[in-house]
């Protein structure tokens, strides 16, 4: 009995060795593939501190609003690259509609390669003071622009930022402050 099991353990052998082999080498080409991406983003990423001028001018035309920010560096958060503003402020840097102490932008590598577009993976905000209030006729203003209409322009909704912000798949706040005024009808 256990020689026919070892001929036909060898006769099995034999015949699924190539798959075998042929799965091993995928497998060592998309490691090694793997590695030198991880080695291209990790060489690349100091680079991108030069560029913060020009992602101030592309986020405020982006927003329609004045972009500032203090610090620019990037890193790494587990597999994924990010990009670490500190002292971020969204408006008028007098009067700033937000302003934000440390904001972290990850991109998810995997699905960005898969939908060919840079998609959002981790968002970590630090140290936020958010103004929410309801007014008489029921609309919503966040920092005093109005998140419940879709005419204005300059709307908050209507630029896709909300839905930008949702779409992060990890999501960290930090030092947030929530100050939430709601509408009582005196009458």
């Amino acid at each position: 009995w256990c020689n026919s099991c070892m001929v036909n353990l060898t006769q099995a052998l034999k015949k699924h060795l190539p798959i075998v082999k042929l799965w091993f080498i995928w497998c060592a080409y998309i490691f090694i593939f793997l590695a030198v991406v991880s080695v291209i983003f990790r060489t690349m990423t100091p680079l991108a501190g030069k560029y913060k001028t020009n992602l101030e001018k592309y986020l405020s035309a982006q927003l329609s609003y004045e972009i500032h920010i203090e610090n620019l560096e990037t890193g790494w958060y587990w597999f994924a690259p990010i990009v670490k503003a500190k002292q971020v402020t969204i408006g008028s840097p007098k009067q700033p509609l937000f302003a934000i102490n440390e904001l972290d932008l990850g991109i998810n590598l995997v699905s960005s390669l898969l939908h060919w577009r840079l998609q959002p993976g981790y968002l970590f905000i630090d140290g936020l003071v958010l103004k929410i209030q309801q007014t008489n006729n029921n609309d919503w203003l966040l920092q005093n622009i109005n998140i419940s209409s879709k005419k204005d322009a300059t709307n908050l909704a209507t630029n896709n930022f909300l839905d930008w912000v949702l779409e992060h798949q990890t999501m960290q706040v930090k030092n947030i402050t929530l100050e939430l005024f709601l509408y009582i009808d005196k009458s």
